[in-house]
C-alpha cells in the first residue's frame, strides 16, 4: 500500500510539471493559444447552447415525434464533417480554417431570433454542427503537427478542459439570459460575444503563417 501511495504521489506532481511547461508553452506560442480559444468559443458555445435546442424546436411548433429526426440530421452532419476534415485541414491555412468555422457558428447564432420555420433551424444547427466537429477534430490535428511530442497529449487535454469550462458557462448563462429575454435572442447574443472574440482573435493568427 505505502509503494502504491507513493507512486501516486509522484504521477500527480508528474502532471503537474507538464501542465506547467504545457501553459508555457501554449503562452509562448500565440498562434497555439488563439487555436485553444478559439476553439474553446467556438465549441463550447456551441454544445453549451445545444443542450437547449429542443426548447427552440417547440418555440417553433416543431411537433415532438419529429425531434429524433432533427437530432440524426444534426448527427449525420458530424459524420460528414469529421469524414472530410483531414482534406479540409490540408487545404485551409489555420486562419482560414479558424475564421470559416467561426463565422458559419457566429452566423447560425445571430439567425437564431429571426428564423421562424423549424426546419431552418434543423438546417441551420446542422451546418453548425458541422463547425464543431471540424473544430473539435482539425485544431487538435492541428496541434499535433506544431507542438512537440513531449507535451502534445497534455495541451490537447488543456484544450479539452478550457472547452468544458466555456461550455458550462455557456450553458448556465443561456439558461439565466432565458428569464430576461425572449428564449432565441439568447442565441443572438451569443453571437454577438462570438464576433467579438472572431474580431479580436483573427487578425492575430493571421500573422502567423501556418
Amino acid at each position: 500500500k505505502k509503494t502504491i501511495a507513493v507512486k501516486d504521489k509522484e504521477g500527480f506532481w508528474e502532471f503537474i510539471f507538464h501542465f506547467k511547461n504545457a501553459k508555457k508553452f501554449v503562452v509562448a506560442s500565440p498562434i497555439i493559444l488563439w487555436m485553444v480559444v478559439l476553439q474553446a468559443a467556438i465549441v463550447g458555445f456551441g454544445m453549451g447552447s445545444s443542450q437547449f435546442q429542443q426548447v427552440v424546436y417547440t418555440n417553433l411548433g416543431l411537433a415532438v415525434v419529429f425531434f429524433g429526426v432533427a437530432v440524426s440530421i444534426k448527427r449525420a452532419s458530424q459524420v460528414v464533417a469529421y469524414f472530410y476534415v483531414n482534406k479540409i485541414v490540408e487545404r485551409l491555412s489555420i486562419a482560414k480554417f479558424l475564421l470559416l468555422n467561426g463565422i458559419l457558428v457566429s452566423l447560425y447564432f445571430v439567425s437564431v431570433p429571426f428564423i421562424s420555420n423549424p426546419w431552418v433551424f434543423v438546417a441551420m444547427t446542422a451546418v453548425a454542427s458541422m463547425a464543431y466537429a471540424l473544430m473539435s477534430v482539425g485544431i487538435d490535428g492541428h496541434i499535433n503537427h506544431l507542438v512537440p511530442s513531449g507535451s502534445r497529449a497534455t495541451i490537447i487535454s488543456m484544450a479539452f478542459m478550457v472547452r468544458g469550462v466555456v461550455l458550462s458557462a455557456v450553458a448556465l448563462s443561456v439558461g439565466w439570459f432565458a428569464m430576461i429575454v425572449p428564449f432565441e435572442h439568447t442565441y443572438g447574443w451569443l453571437g454577438l460575444v462570438l464576433i467579438a472574440v472572431l474580431v479580436v482573435s483573427i487578425p492575430r493568427v493571421w500573422k502567423v503563417k501556418c
